[in-house]
């Protein structure tokens, strides 16, 4: 059973949820990154957390915590063996819908026609968010095709109610503007962006982006922060390198590992990593990651 968290008043837990603690033991989902903040995990006083230990401070009791949170129930449509270009075409044919830029006639005629294993070299999906780094993501897919070549490169960043209701609000990066500024039309040519609107504040059903991930070899991660990174863990179950910030604290760097990510130190050359990771044939483990994440 789950109920909502209650309304707190100088940092004790209210009576009428007090009460439930006759019939149930009361657990704490931690989906975000609270490893400097004892304060706040403790404020309810849980039976136990469900939380990677990423987001605890070390004095939470290891046998308080089930290692599971929202990255680890992933819908199976993130499942790379589910390969298939008309599911694909199908994603597509939903997104353009429902999406002021769309995927253009002559690369759809080429995705059915390709033979390719992957159709994009890197995938970025996330919000509009400036804390998501859009701008530094951008600045070095400019970088890679200037010192490597150009490269196919898929941006989806839903258009939510939230930025619908508030066109002022400065969190919010305007992701097709800058590529009309930043890039020549022939390097336009190789970058698709979809900003698809489902009506709510996350943008579309999310099985209508896992074949993007499914068909996209490399999905880039920018920020230096986060909680579940549910996006990075659906890549990553897509068969997807992840390009991704040495440093990022929170729970997306917990399965990482050698043959599945690549990381940058410096975000001004982050450009090497990404080519690093399109060039690369190494194999990933994908039954690892989906053992963790389904």
């Amino acid at each position: 059973q789950t109920c909502a968290l209650p309304i707190y008043k100088e940092g004790k837990v209210e009576p009428h949820f007090r009460k439930w603690r006759k019939h149930y033991l009361i657990g704490t989902h931690i989906g975000w990154d609270f490893s400097n903040n004892t304060e706040i995990l403790k404020r309810t006083k849980p039976d136990f957390y469900l939380s990677s230990f990423s987001h605890l401070t070390n004095d939470i009791p290891k046998d308080m915590v089930i290692e599971l949170n929202a990255r680890n129930f992933l819908p199976n449509h993130f499942d790379y063996n589910k390969k298939d270009k008309n599911t694909l075409l199908e994603a597509i044919d939903v997104m353009n819908k429902s999406s002021s830029t769309k995927i253009s006639e002559d690369l759809i005629n080429e995705i059915k026609e390709s033979n390719n294993e992957n159709i994009w070299d890197i995938i970025w999906v996330n919000r509009p968010s400036t804390i998501k780094k859009p701008k530094s993501f951008l600045d070095n897919v400019k970088k890679l095709f200037e010192n490597y070549g150009k490269f196919k490169v898929l941006i989806i960043s839903a258009y939510t109610n939230l930025e619908k209701k508030d066109t002022s609000r400065k969190d919010h990066f305007d992701i097709v503007g800058y590529v009309n500024k930043k890039f020549t039309s022939e390097e336009k040519k190789f970058i698709s962006i979809l900003r698809p609107y489902g009506g709510g504040p996350l943008g579309i059903d999310n099985k209508y982006v896992a074949p993007f991930y499914i068909w996209s070899k490399s999905y880039a991660f920018y920020t230096e922060l986060e909680g579940d990174a549910r996006s990075l863990h659906e890549a990553l179950c897509c068969n997807c390198y992840v390009v991704h910030y040495k440093h990022l604290k929170g729970a997306g760097k917990d399965y990482l590992r050698s043959d599945n990510s690549f990381s940058f130190d410096n975000y001004n050359e982050s450009y090497k990593s990404l080519y690093e990771s399109i060039m690369s044939d190494k194999k990933i483990d994908i039954e690892f990651i989906q053992e963790k994440c389904f």
